[in-house]
């Protein structure tokens, strides 16, 4: 269970987002998604410490991500006027960062190896950077790369559908 000060942060963290989205820049559904994205990410990472199956960032990991998303919430704050869209880059810079912690600490999914894990990281990457830069359809990009990731497995050598079962 998340201690009271995580949730206290992230229910704040949450309400400013959806506050902002209704009442500043009228994007309700994108700030619903950037709401419910910092909530996910909140709680799985949570969780996942608390229970020793995410590790710890370390200082070195933590202070890079943390220095990407000041520039990136700058950059979408001062240059671009799309604080959520800077939100959401900045909830996956730190879902990023400890799904690279948690590969590092466990190792790659047996179904999926090494290689294929890295190609397909790289690829929701390039997915994700287009459809919040490019396309501005958020939505769609998570769908895309959940599907993608899931394909992926499903049709890997040793996955459920190829592998010997």
């Amino acid at each position: 269970m998340p201690s009271t000060a995580w949730k206290v942060v992230t229910g704040t963290v949450m309400v400013l987002i959806v506050g902002y989205s209704f009442v500043i820049a009228g994007q309700i559904l994108l700030g619903l998604v950037a709401a419910t994205l910092v909530f996910l990410i909140a709680w799985l990472t949570s969780m996942g410490r608390e229970s020793g199956a995410i590790p710890q960032l370390s200082q070195r990991t933590f202070a890079a991500a943390s220095a990407l998303s000041f520039v990136v919430l700058a950059y979408s704050l001062v240059i671009a006027g799309q604080i959520l869209l800077g939100v959401l880059a900045v909830v996956f810079i730190f879902g990023g960062a400890f799904a690279h912690a948690m590969l590092r600490h466990h190792g790659y999914p047996v179904s999926l190896g090494r290689t294929r894990t890295i190609l397909v990281a790289v690829a929701v990457v390039l997915v994700m950077t287009y459809s919040l830069l490019v396309a501005g359809q958020i939505l769609l990009g998570i769908i895309a790369s959940l599907l993608l990731s899931l394909t992926a497995w499903l049709t890997s050598p040793t996955g459920p559908l190829l592998g010997d079962g």
